[in-house]
Formats: structure tokens, C-alpha cells, sequence
């Protein structure tokens, strides 16, 4: 996993909660000392236990956790990608070229962070469709992001949800 999701994870556990709250969920995690550097990758199991010991110590689903967390990250990434995206995009536009934009950069420059696997298609002016393919099985993530994205872009974004033999399939509609 990219270590901007490490970096991004503290911060939301630190704003959303408190210090001491997310030396718990470290501590809990048995990752208590460890340092997540922002342009490394770090073993996956390392955020399972850290998202484990969040679900447990904050009494949260962890799929309402990731949607949150998701959504909390959308705005700082694409702060950092902004350079990579085209200006006169909106929310379905940044999505149909997700792979080829942020999902590159961080491939080559950081080869073995493993984003996951996105086949996007636009199939209307008013729709994409993403299948969401990934060891993680993350989705959640993936769906706060896109939330966070709509409202960037000040666009309702309706997504339906359907699992599929090796992913997820997420129809996202413009409102």
C-alpha cells in the first residue's frame, strides 16, 4: 500500500478522533513505532491490522470507516495529482481517466504501491462504470473518493453497487 495512505489514515484518525486515540488503534495494530514514509510502499498487512484496530477501537463497520476515510482523502489527492488533471474535467470526466492520470503516476513512481485495478468505461454522457478489482477488496475506499469527488466538483453523483465474480462493479451516474 502507498505510504500517502498511511500518512493520509493519521491524520484523519488524529483530526476525527485525538493523539491518543490513534496511538491506541497503533498500539492495537502492534505497528506502535512504526514510521509510514509518504513515497514508499508498506506491506498491506500493516493497513489491515491498522483498519482492524480502528474498526474495534472506534466501534465502527469497517466499510462505513473506509467510506469516511475515502471521502476524507478525495480533497488532498487530488490537490497532489491536480498537475496531472485536466481543468475543464468534471467528476465523471476525472473518473473515466482515473487509470491513466493518478493511478500512472503512482505505478511509476512508486512501482510496487499495487493501486488497484480499474476498468472504466463511460458509457454515457452521464455515466461511468468502474470494475474495481484488488486483493484489498477495499471498495469502500474507492466509494467515499467518488462521493468526495461529486462534491468537489459541486455534481450528485448516484453510485450502485454490484459485486461480480472477481471485483465490483460500480455504475456511477450523474445526477
Amino acid at each position: 500500500m502507498h505510504g500517502i495512505i498511511f500518512v493520509l489514515f493519521s491524520k484523519f484518525v488524529r483530526e476525527k478522533h485525538d493523539m491518543k486515540t490513534l496511538f491506541k488503534i497503533q498500539e492495537e495494530a502492534g505497528l506502535k513505532f512504526k514510521i509510514h514514509e509518504v513515497n514508499k510502499s508498506h506491506p498491506d498487512e500493516e493497513i489491515v491490522a491498522l483498519l482492524q484496530a480502528s474498526c474495534k477501537i472506534l466501534k465502527v463497520e469497517l466499510t462505513d470507516l473506509l467510506e469516511s476515510f475515502g471521502y476524507y482523502i478525495a480533497p488532498e489527492l487530488l490537490k497532489t495529482y491536480k498537475s496531472y488533471l485536466n481543468p475543464e474535467w468534471k467528476s465523471l470526466d476525472l473518473l473515466e481517466h482515473i487509470e491513466e492520470t493518478m493511478h500512472r503516476v503512482v505505478r511509476s513512481n512508486t512501482p510496487d504501491a499495487d493501486p488497484p485495478k480499474l476498468e472504466i468505461s463511460r458509457i454515457s454522457k452521464d455515466q461511468v462504470r468502474i470494475i474495481y478489482t484488488s486483493p484489498r477488496k477495499i471498495i469502500s475506499l474507492g466509494v467515499g473518493i467518488i462521493k468526495a469527488i461529486g462534491d468537489n466538483y459541486q455534481e450528485k453523483l448516484k453510485i450502485e453497487q454490484i459485486d461480480i465474480e472477481d471485483g465490483t462493479q460500480l455504475d456511477i451516474f450523474l445526477m
